[in-house]
């Protein structure tokens, strides 16, 4: 179950089953190409690409995101 839109402009990043709850892996999957566990990202999420966001920015926002509970 998605969250309804609890973050103001869209779902909760800090909902259950949401960023927070995920491994590194999908975190950088739905942050670079959109393509969340379960589902896919609104065309209106922007994409980074490894060169705009490396695997470090990727994990110090995973963990403020988690650290936001």
């Amino acid at each position: 179950m998605r969250a309804a839109a609890a973050g103001g402009l869209g779902p909760s990043l800090v909902a259950a089953n949401g960023p927070t709850e995920w491994t590194l892996a999908p975190f950088s999957e739905a942050v670079q190409q959109g393509h969340a566990p379960d589902h896919e990202l609104a065309p209106t999420m922007p994409r980074f690409s490894p060169q705009q966001i490396t695997d470090a920015n990727l994990a110090d926002i995973q963990a403020y995101l988690k650290a936001l509970r």
